[in-house]
């Protein structure tokens, strides 16, 4: 009886093991897909995050700052065109005006045309300095010809560009963090793929802001530098004009020689064939004269 007692004892005791052992299994499950819905529910995240800083954007304090600070960028481009008796020292003093003024050559050409010299050099300089740089390249010509200055206002663009750009750098700075969050290799590559393609899209606004903010601060002067087409318009003294006559005289005496010389064979036999064929016509008009008796009247 005893030994049924124990064995009954034992039983139970085994069953209330297995129940014990069945639940904390059952309990371990649910604490891993609560901790897989958790992740799940971070990665799922990711949007409201961008969407919130999307609404940091459309402040309308914040946008009126930034509008206030860059209500003067504008980019501004000038071209010009000179007339000079020297272009070349004129591109000299181009180039010295431009170091003077704390600016650069962007690019320089140069053309020949007959006599004539066409220099075309693109020059970039602060904006502060584009008028006086205008009036000095005037200063070292016969004459300015053409002078144009186009503005661009950029301002607006820059203000988006800016939010664009802090939004997006909040979007990363939350992706960085989950990043950190994630424990399993799909979580951790799903979050290193949105944050690769917001460093990149960061990269291209910081390019674009930097070029508009670089054209903002330099402005641009294209130059054209022409030989001085007054000069060769002035009318020459009468000494000059006459040798100058009798030199084109001689040359077209020089080419009628040399027409005649050309033609003078097809001449000389269109003028043989003429007179062969005028000497045959008057000896035909003699013979035929001498054989027509004259006719008398009858008396």
């Amino acid at each position: 009886m005893k030994f049924s007692l124990n064995i009954s004892a034992l039983l139970l005791t085994c069953a209330v093991m297995c129940i014990i052992v069945v639940s904390c299994q059952h309990d371990g499950s649910n604490v891993g897909q609560a901790e897989r819905a958790s992740a799940t529910m971070s990665l799922q995240n990711i949007s409201p995050p961008q969407a919130q800083a999307g609404m940091l954007m459309n402040d309308a304090f914040a946008r009126a700052q930034r509008q206030k600070q860059h209500a003067g960028s504008r980019i501004r481009t000038a071209s010009l065109t000179l007339e000079a008796e020297n272009a070349r020292a004129v591109l000299d003093s181009v180039k010295h005006i431009v170091e003077t003024l704390q600016g650069s050559v962007a690019s320089e050409s140069e053309s020949l045309s007959d006599n004539s010299v066409i220099i075309q050099v693109t020059v970039r300089l602060p904006s502060e300095h584009l008028e006086t740089a205008i009036e000095r390249f005037s200063a070292q010509a016969v004459r300015m010809v053409r002078k144009s200055i186009t503005t661009e206002d950029v301002g607006e663009q820059i203000v988006d560009l800016d939010a664009r750009l802090k939004t997006k750098r909040e979007v990363e700075t939350r992706y960085r963090d989950l990043l950190k969050q994630a424990k399993t290799v799909q979580e951790i590559l799903a979050v290193e793929k949105q944050l690769n393609i917001m460093r990149e899209e960061v990269e291209s606004q910081q390019g674009r802001l930097a070029y508009l903010n670089n054209r903002v601060a330099k402005s641009t002067i294209n130059v054209t530098i022409t030989k001085e087409q007054l000069a060769a318009n002035k009318r020459e003294d009468f000494g000059k004009r006459i040798l100058s006559a009798f030199v084109n005289s001689w040359e077209n005496l020089q080419t009628a020689i040399i027409l005649f010389i050309n033609v003078l064979p097809v001449t000389l036999l269109a003028g043989g064939l003429c007179l062969l064929v005028w000497r045959l016509w008057k000896k035909y008009r003699i013979r035929l004269q001498s054989r027509i008796k004259p006719v008398t009247p009858n008396s």
